[in-house]
């Protein structure tokens, strides 16, 4: 008995080129890829002193790409497997800062492959690709090609997508294992091959991101319940995944002593309060639209149009939705756009597109809709559509990397156009032996490859990380400025902002009254750092640029470099 009660030509998880090509699953795909470049957020790529006229002007000798700033700290971590075998993020001490598993070894190989300039496009292409990927496997699996297309084009439209699907976050890898691993449970498939792949999802899924440990074990429960006549099969996969998970656990915790990486214990239960928690989803759910809102919308289709009592094999997978969730919002986030329930929306998407019949068909009245004439016009259409955006989009996506290419610094750059000025500037004149460089915006790291790094706020220094929580949003409430100068004394420490800007007076305001971002102030008042540390900037013009930054330098290295810096 098929317990989703499905018509028995359903459309099912494969890519045989014997069945009948359907173009639909391309063209929403395409269109997907389409509105993705056109509404992204693209990255920073920095050509300080260069004169940018065109995309030829960009070369690997002269030009850095930053991905979002989390994001660079897996690229850091996957730099450093070529010289130890393992994601480290210093040589000197044993963190695991990359909240994926994942992440840094796909970055490993395609900078092995690419060089590290274009193995960091690779990589942010590579996340693209898991996004349209998990389009295509949605629309190959749907019951309704219109409401398979509503909501894919409904999920690409979030600003979770126009945020984060161009800077190869965890997340789009994530939400592509477990869309493939959800679309296998839910079908009664007896190959071997696709229970190997349904293995092989859910291993990666988990590895990707561990929030994912527990849909996969729904979806596992769901699995053997929807395929009871295979279930040999799937139990025997199932017993796989979980053996390779195991070993790569072993291997993991041998090499850094723990299971999880350092920003579980960073960010689990960190959370300043309930009131934070639900502020975060008024604002991310409500006033933005984002995958909150469209979870939100795809639970109340569940509540209307799915029976339990006739889809017991769903209820495992449901339930998971909901504990992740609840999970997820208690740890609540920093970061705009609910990035953190991607792989929930994901999996309910293709929930609710496998197990809801077909609300409206806008085709039913073309008689001859699923006709061969038809298809062919779909295609043409497709063509055309390709065809007549190609022109607006090339020019619209070379003026859009231009405009993205930092040139000149002024007073309103971004934080990390600012301190890559630093970097290059620390590359050119420090010498690593004589300590660590301190950092707040920890992805600038990446273009310090030959420095140890003092991670002020914990996701790479598991003193930090399981510290107390003290006040202000997860993930960037957990410091002790003292402590970690001990522990690394850093030759440089490049604040969060210009501390020159920051009078002592406002720094005691801000920290007596706990405002959010208090490590600032802490920074600003500490004994060490007031006797230690001059703050300098960069005198001239280096690289044709002005330091609207500064940073911290010790003050015995301070003479040293009095003809190329401004200290106080």
């Amino acid at each position: 008995m098929e317990i989703l009660n499905e018509p028995k030509n359903r459309p099912r998880f494969s890519i045989s080129l014997k069945k009948k090509f359907n173009i639909a699953p391309l063209f929403i795909t395409v269109l997907s890829a389409l509105i993705v470049f056109y509404i992204g957020y693209f990255p920073e790529i920095f050509n300080l002193g260069q004169n940018i006229q065109s995309l030829k002007s960009l070369s690997a000798q002269t030009s850095s790409i930053h991905l979002s700033d989390d994001v660079m700290i897996s690229l850091r971590a996957g730099m450093n497997i070529g010289s130890g075998g393992f994601p480290d993020f210093n040589s000197t001490d044993v963190s695991q800062p990359s909240t994926s598993y994942l992440a840094p070894y796909i970055f490993f190989f395609t900078s092995k492959i690419f060089g590290n300039f274009f193995g960091v496009i690779a990589y942010a292409f590579l996340g693209l690709f898991s996004y349209l990927l998990t389009c295509y496997i949605l629309m190959r699996n749907t019951k309704s090609k219109f409401l398979g297309s509503i909501l894919i084009i409904a999920l690409t439209l979030t600003s979770t997508t126009r945020s984060y699907s161009l800077n190869g976050w965890d997340h789009l890898f994530q939400g592509l294992f477990l869309v493939t691993a959800t679309s296998i449970a839910l079908n009664n498939i007896t190959k071997k091959s696709s229970a190997v792949v349904f293995s092989l999802a859910l291993v990666m899924a988990v590895l990707s991101r561990p929030d994912s440990l527990v849909l996969v074990i729904g979806m596992s429960l769901t699995a053997l319940i929807q395929n009871r006549d295979s279930i040999r099969v799937f139990l025997k996969a199932i017993i796989f995944a979980v053996f390779v998970f195991l070993l790569f656990i072993v291997v993991n915790w041998a090499h850094f002593g723990w299971i999880l990486p350092t920003t579980t214990r960073l960010k689990f239960d960190a959370s300043p309060s309930f009131g934070y928690s639900a502020n975060y989803l008024f604002r991310n759910g409500i006033i933005n639209y984002s995958v909150i809102t469209l979870l939100c919308v795809l639970v109340v289709i569940c509540c209307l149009f799915i029976d339990l009592r006739k889809r017991k094999a769903l209820i495992p997978l449901l339930s998971s939705v909901v504990i992740t969730s609840f999970i997820t919002t208690y740890n609540s986030d920093i970061f705009s756009g609910g990035r953190l329930y991607w792989g929930t929306t994901c999996v309910l998407i293709c929930v609710v597109l496998m197990a809801i019949g077909n609300p409206y068909n806008p085709f039913r009245p073309f008689k001859n809709y699923q006709s061969n004439q038809f298809r062919i016009s779909l295609v043409l259409s497709l063509c055309l559509m390709s065809l007549s955006a190609f022109g607006t989009f090339s020019s619209d996506f070379r003026n859009r990397i231009l405009a993205v290419s930092v040139t000149e610094l002024s007073k309103n750059s971004s934080p990390t156009s600012k301190q890559y000025l630093i970097t290059r500037w620390i590359n050119m004149n420090l010498d690593p032996s004589d300590g660590s460089i301190g950092m707040f915006y920890l992805g600038m790291a990446y273009h310090l490859p030959r420095y140890e790094i003092a991670d002020f706020l914990g996701k790479a220094d598991e003193v930090i990380a399981s510290s107390n929580v003290k006040w202000g949003p997860p993930g960037h409430n957990k410091w002790d400025i003292s402590k970690s100068i001990a522990k690394w004394n850093p030759q440089v420490i490049i604040p969060p902002s210009n501390m020159s800007e920051l009078t002592t007076e406002e720094a005691n305001l801000r920290s007596g009254a706990r405002a959010d971002w208090g490590f600032g102030p802490d920074l600003k008042l500490n004994q060490t750092i007031l006797s230690e540390y001059s703050y300098c900037f960069i005198s001239g013009k280096y690289l044709n640029q002005n330091d609207f930054h500064g940073f911290y330098l010790k003050n015995s290295l301070k003479n040293i470099y009095s003809n190329e810096l401004t200290c106080d």
